[in-house]
């Protein structure tokens, strides 16, 4: 990685220890699942013209504490690295930055309008981008980076950052509900490939501890071969992480937060 310009240097390790700290909290995840990897149970049944496959994850307790905490700590650095990159966007410009300064984050362009663009009172409120060229190139991206694009926040990083990092804010994140790992899935479930293929259908949703559920089905052609479906390993599974009520991100769309937030910090480049 180049590491000019040095302003940028505090805010690349910043996300360098949001990275360590999501690595940290991988293998934590990994060691609660692996006590019960044992007692995993997957079952293959033929219904009709589909081959379903359930999963039990038969596991007794809840996510260790822990883990919530260290992905608290995560996204705390990624966050202030955000809010770190305003300030030294607006030090680049000759201007001097103050407590108002801060990466915004908004899923409503009206919003971003009224409190970034053209705040009611900039002199009691001003924009958290103060001090940075409204028509620049650094204020395009940041607000081009703004998630009012997308019905789906769960899709958009800048999003999910800001739901997690506020509610660690205040609280402790909840770790609620287990997902089963789409890589991991393909790799425990095998068939004939010389079968052909209709229709692969993902059944969405959480897995209960102690519950059968339905995750998958398959339908091959009646025309042959045998597709010979079978289970040939384990699933993997990932907590999810929010507040307890209303959202849950899983832990593999977590982990890809500081890549992205790497590769976005590293457009800026050209501001400096």
């Amino acid at each position: 990685m180049d590491w000019t310009p040095h302003q940028l240097n505090g805010i690349r390790m910043k996300i360098t220890r949001a990275n360590q700290h999501v690595n940290a909290l991988d293998r934590e995840v990994g060691i609660f699942f692996e006590a019960y990897a044992g007692s995993q149970v997957i079952n293959h049944r033929f219904d009709g013209t589909w081959h379903i496959v359930s999963i039990n994850p038969m596991v007794e307790g809840s996510m260790p504490l822990l883990c919530s905490v260290i992905c608290g700590d995560a996204m705390h650095n990624l966050r202030s690295a955000l809010d770190h990159l305003v300030w030294q966007l607006v030090l680049a410009e000759g201007n001097k930055p103050d407590r108002w300064n801060n990466f915004p984050i908004y899923t409503d362009p009206d919003d971003f309008d009224r409190f970034v663009r053209s705040p009611k009172d900039p002199e009691r409120r001003p924009s958290p981008l103060h001090g940075i060229t409204p028509d620049g190139e650094a204020w395009a991206l940041i607000e081009g980076e703004q998630p009012y694009d997308s019905r789906e926040l769960s899709e958009r990083y800048l999003a999910i950052l800001a739901k997690l990092s506020n509610v660690d804010k205040h609280r402790t994140l909840h770790a609620n509900w287990f997902y089963p790992s789409e890589d991991s899935i393909r790799a425990a479930v095998g068939w004939n490939r010389s079968a052909r293929l209709l229709e692969y259908r993902r059944i969405p949703g959480p897995v209960p501890r102690k519950c059968e559920t339905e995750i998958l089905r398959l339908r091959f052609s009646a025309a042959g071969p045998d597709p010979q479906v079978h289970v040939k390993g384990k699933i993997a599974l990932q907590p999810t992480f929010g507040d307890g009520e209303t959202f849950q991100f899983t832990l593999g769309g977590i982990k890809q937060l500081p890549v992205w937030a790497a590769d976005f910090v590293e457009k800026f480049v050209c501001c400096f």
